[in-house]
């Protein structure tokens, strides 16, 4: 073979080599081995187009380094196999990348560092604008570390993962941690001799907002303040607390917030080894700017300690405990001094602790600022307070621990008062409430403490010589809760609505408006049901219902958006909007309204005088699908126009069966008609004089 065969031969086995590489990795970056890259060459990335799409397909199998030779618009897919060490940075300066959507950060396996810019060497430097928009994060891993800024815009970090904010990293917009994401916070051992007290202060995010998140830091090379000046946000709605866990080794922490927010039932847990110790080695300060309120000395929604670390609260003897709040030390534990194991005869300032394992009487009616049903390891008896008179507690702060065999019983009525009721129980094992609840305040349950055994644990409420619930205001539901038959939830005379962002298990009762987006079903049997409505309140639950007849009732407005494993669905009064999925049948009776954009696996049966609501938003028109038939009327159909114009007749009612009903156009609507052999029902809209046309 002459030269310049082999020369031909070679280029050609490269060129084989490298369609090879395409074919196997075609939808971003191209390099495996370890090396310096540059990020804008496109010769690095399949088919010669700079994407920022780092592929399943593809493995780091060594350590590299990518270079921003130039600012960069464009947005991140990362979830190649990540072995070994990914370093980004600018190159000759700093650099920004100007994030134009949202980003992906789920690799296929994570067990090496990826960095974003370098807190070192300010020519390395990465920045991120979120060209003033909130940008959302699907993260998992846990070795995704930003050292740089990140501005113009929020994120919203959502997945099991965990991103690191890096000595002097950090975000100028709200950082939002939803369903599992951490936040974490570190300095390095480049970090050593420098100052980061007073004007030198981190900022780490403008707001911070916990739908069960985790905020962590965890500092062991410098005294540190850390400030995020906006609200720290605890949001219940995705049915969890929010964290954070705080170490410092032998430095000391200092994290200050503006204020502190919690909506929808959110509960703060914080586990800390020194929280609110004189300022020294390994102590924690959380601080707010302005102070939370504090009811009776205790901050509501609030408790420190969890089992992640063995030894964590400070003064107590208690796995878990409540908290107060001093303008200098700033969150602070409560310490097993201050509480007492029976009622002073002439007080009413104690913080009631009911001993492991003991049963507590109580004879004359008592108040006080907290109730505790201590736990333990080693228990051999329940853990009860009992009795037929009211214990107040005027915090509404009650802790109810437990071990593996035993279980904290609530015999006793309690009272509230104006205070919110916050009932804090464990997973692993059920607790019980026995007697009745009253306040005006509404009730929070929650379950911060968790085991070895998680998910398994219970309030049970199913006493039936439960005495007469009085409470009002609303019920948050962010842990499990079972409901027997008794009258438990506000309805009738009781104001309030229930939010079910965990699990409620109930059955044959009444209750309000229904919202949050957990689960709500049956306890016990399958052939329960549940009425829905009362007080004319309105309701929009976006979670799993499984009844055998759910019955909508007053005249509110209760939105489904999730999935109804329900035989019969009843619209008996007011509206009833469909957006999700119903197993079953749904029936509409006179005066009572069904809409929606949702599906209905049986039929449709409308009673005369039934209404059909449409909405049309941009032009665009909802419709309820329906598999079976679709029957009765005379039926009024009114459509809600918002948005930009609707120009164009439109389906407003489809069965995969036949339609069967008289329809009459109603509000919005020039006039009816039945197109697709009689299966879709359509509605053209109103532009000039008002039209009533009858349709049978």
């Amino acid at each position: 073979m002459n030269k310049a065969t082999t020369i031909t031969a070679m280029a050609i086995a490269v060129f084989a080599a490298t369609q090879s590489a395409q074919a196997e990795i075609t939808t971003g970056w191209m390099q495996t081995e370890g090396g310096q890259y540059q990020f804008l060459e496109p010769s690095n990335w399949a088919s010669g187009t700079v994407n920022g799409v780092f592929s399943s397909d593809l493995t780091f199998g060594a350590s590299q380094t990518i270079l921003f030779s130039d600012d960069w618009t464009g947005t991140l897919a990362v979830e190649a196999t990540i072995g070994q060490k990914v370093l980004f940075w600018g190159s000759e300066g700093a650099k920004t990348v100007f994030v134009n959507g949202d980003l992906v950060l789920t690799p296929a396996a994570m067990n090496a560092d990826f960095v974003f810019g370098d807190s070192k060497n300010s020519t390395r430097t990465l920045n991120f604008d979120l060209c003033g928009a909130d940008r959302h994060v699907a993260i998992s891993g846990y070795k995704w570390v930003f050292n740089n800024r990140i501005s113009n815009g929020g994120l919203v970090f959502d997945g099991k993962g965990t991103f690191t904010f890096r000595s002097s990293g950090g975000s100028s917009g709200a950082v939002t941690l939803e369903n599992g994401a951490t936040l974490a916070t570190s300095f390095t051992s480049d970090d050593n001799g420098k100052d980061f007290t007073g004007d030198n202060a981190v900022t780490r995010a403008a707001s911070l907002t916990l739908k069960r998140g985790t905020y962590y830091s965890n500092l062991s090379n410098v005294d540190a303040e850390e400030n995020i000046p906006g609200l720290l946000t605890v949001d219940g709605c995705d049915g969890g607390n929010g964290h954070m866990m705080l170490k410092c080794s032998s430095k000391y922490d200092i994290l200050t917030f503006g204020g502190l927010a919690r909506v929808n039932g959110g509960v703060l847990v914080i586990a800390a080894d020194n929280l609110g110790a004189d300022l020294g080695p390994s102590v924690q300060r959380v601080l707010f700017t302005t102070a939370p309120a504090a009811v009776e000395g205790i901050v509501p929604g609030v408790i420190i300690g969890t089992t992640s670390y063995a030894s964590n609260v400070t003064g107590s003897s208690y796995d878990h405990t409540f908290a107060a709040y001093d303008a200098v030390r700033g969150l602070v534990p409560l310490a097993a001094s201050e509480y007492v194991n029976s009622i002073p005869a002439d007080s009413t300032t104690a913080n009631l602790r009911v001993a492991a394992g003991t049963t507590m009487e109580i004879t004359e009616a008592a108040t006080v600022k907290s109730l505790f049903l201590e736990g333990g390891a080693n228990l051999t008896a329940d853990t009860v307070i009992t009795g037929t008179v009211p214990v107040t507690v005027t915090s509404g702060q009650v802790m109810m621990q437990y071990n593996a065999k035993k279980s904290p019983v609530l015999g006793t009525p309690l009272e509230f008062g104006s205070a919110t009721g916050y009932f804090y129980y464990g997973y692993g094992k059920n607790s019980f409430i026995k007697n009745s609840i009253g306040g005006s305040g509404g009730l929070v349950f929650t379950q911060p403490m968790s085991t070895s055994s998680a998910q398994g644990g219970q309030m049970r409420i199913e006493t039936k010589t439960m005495g007469e619930n009085t409470y009002t205001g609303d019920t948050y539901i962010n842990g499990t809760v079972v409901v027997g038959d008794v009258d438990f939830f506000p309805c009738g005379s009781r104001t309030g609505d229930v939010y079910v962002n965990g699990k409620l298990l109930f059955h044959n009762r009444t209750i309000n408006g229904l919202y949050g987006s957990g689960t709500v079903t049956t306890a016990y049997s399958s052939s329960k049901n549940m009425t829905i409505g009362d007080n004319d309140a309105d309701g929009d639950f976006t979670g799993d219902i499984t009844f055998a007849t759910v019955n909508k009732i007053g005249t509110g407005t209760q939105r489904f958006g999730g999935t109804a494993t329900v035989t019969t669905l009843n619209a008996n009064a007011g509206s009833v909007i469909l957006d999700g999925a119903l197993s079953g049948a749904a029936n509409v009776a006179a005066g009572a309204t069904i809409g929606g954009g949702g599906t209905i696996a049986t039929t449709l049966t409308f009673a005369d005088g039934a209404n059909l609501a449409v909405k049309v938003e941009d032009g665009v028109a909802t419709y309820l699908d329906v598999t079976g038939a679709i029957s009765g009327g005379s039926v009024t159909v009114n459509a809600d126009v918002t948005g930009g114009k609707w120009r164009e007749p439109q389906c407003v009612l489809k069965s995969e069966a036949y339609i069967n009903a008289s329809f009459v156009a109603g509000t919005g609507i020039s006039s009816l008609r039945l197109e697709a052999n009689g299966t879709e029902l359509w509605a053209v809209p109103k532009t000039k004089a008002p039209t009533v046309i009858s349709l049978h």
